[in-house]
């Protein structure tokens, strides 16, 4: 161990001194020509135009001991050092067919940061499909050192549909899955222990979760990549349980979703509580899953229409809180600006920037008094919306004859 790592042992590091244990790991590990750039916080290695982004690493590299960080650089240099590439006929590949969980704006989210960052995403294109609430399934390569998403490019020598490789998929994962992976720890509450980067994919077998014993129906938490949650929709202790473990573990690296999931006649879908409590918490953790992808997005739009040269104001989502407590997102519809807005519960429509007394209306009111002058942008998730004129006066006056009361 060097002289930086054993400083860094125990202790949270900078970013730059990630960096630097993390370019000494892949030197060991035989990769060349390393480039840190520390503004997009990214490796690139000119020999292979290869790309490690640092930030999910990072992250689980902070909160991990002495001995796990150890594995991790290593992880990471065996990953950078040896992709493999993926064969051009099936029968090679299905062996190393895993599914793999997303959010469905997870694919846009990355396609716009790898676009600010000027990298080419001409390959980017990887084919899922939905599953339930806002979930995806797509495919993952897996070897021993690395995991890699399919795109349509790799598809496509193959010959077959995606249903298809995805029933191999999703066998592979079952032949992989021992069935006592799912622990027991609380009542009615059972958490994954399968720690192979597909626990949340394991949602698929509906069977295994059928196993468990639970008052009720199954109720699901997929937090991120890896981990599964699973409670019996009688008990509300255990669902509360859950609602506490999305609001830390979602925000960990690999999110994928704060919601919870019915499993009902083997199929799944949302979760719908009855309890007022319960459903402001699920809709305040909503609202903390959309604010972090809208300043992703916004950030990404920023940069690129910097470089495009592209004269639109990205709007912020932004949550507020009144008196007594309740919550909503809003977003502000500003004169003269022609503006990407991003769907929020309500909207502020800035009249006059002096006189600072906007019109508050909900978004469903907005849409029917002035939705011909709102633009969905397609293929944009999280969704936005094009204003490019602001609404006419005697359409003011009707959203203030409908207007909410401005919070203090």
């Amino acid at each position: 161990m060097g002289l930086l790592d054993k400083l860094l042992a125990g202790k949270t590091p900078t970013r730059d001194d990630f960096a630097s244990v993390v370019m000494k790991a892949l030197s060991q590990a035989g990769v060349q020509n390393i480039v840190y750039d520390k503004a997009q916080f990214l490796l690139k290695c000119g020999g292979s135009e290869g790309t490690m982004f640092l930030h999910n690493s990072f992250e689980n590299y902070c909160k991990a001991n002495r001995k796990e960080r150890e594995a991790i650089l290593v992880r990471l240099g065996s990953a950078f050092s040896s992709v493999p590439e993926i064969p051009e006929d099936f029968r090679s590949a299905a062996p190393f067919l895993m599914p793999v969980i997303k959010d469905a704006s997870y694919a846009c989210l990355s396609e716009l940061s790898l676009r600010a960052k000027q990298m080419d995403v001409s390959n980017m294109e990887c084919p899922t499909k939905p599953l339930f609430g806002s979930l995806v399934v797509g495919l993952a390569y897996d070897t021993e050192h690395s995991i890699q998403q399919l795109n349509q490019t790799a598809l496509d020598p193959w010959g077959v549909s995606f249903e298809e490789a995805f029933k191999v998929a999703k066998d592979n994962l079952r032949d992989k899955t021992d069935p006592n992976g799912m622990v027991q720890v609380a009542p009615d509450v059972y958490q994954s222990q399968w720690e192979d980067s597909y626990d949340s994919a394991r949602i698929l077998l509906t069977d295994l979760i059928y196993r468990l014993s639970l008052s009720g129906d199954p109720v699901a938490l997929v937090p991120n990549r890896n981990q599964l949650w699973i409670a019996g929709s009688r008990n509300p202790t255990a669902l509360s349980t859950l609602l506490k473990v999305a609001e830390v573990a979602h925000f960990e690296p690999y999110p994928i979703s704060p919601g919870l999931f019915l499993l009902n006649d083997g199929a799944w879908s949302d979760y719908v509580s009855e309890d007022a409590a319960f459903h402001k918490q699920t809709n305040s953790l909503q609202r903390r899953r959309e604010a972090m992808d809208y300043q992703q997005q916004k950030e990404s739009l920023n940069a690129i229409h910097e470089v495009e040269n592209i004269d639109i104001f990205v709007a912020s989502y932004n949550v507020y809180q009144q008196k007594d407590g309740a919550e909503y997102s809003a977003c502000v519809w500003t004169r003269d600006v022609d503006s990407l807005l991003p769907k929020t519960e309500r909207i502020f429509f800035l009249v006059d920037k002096d006189a600072k007394d906007p019109v508050m209306a909900t978004w469903e009111t907005a849409l029917s008094v002035v939705g011909e002058l709102m633009e969905e942008e397609h293929g944009m998730q999280p969704q936005r919306y094009r204003v490019r004129s602001f609404p006419a006066e005697e359409q003011i006056a009707r959203l203030r004859e409908v207007a909410l009361e401005m919070p203090d």
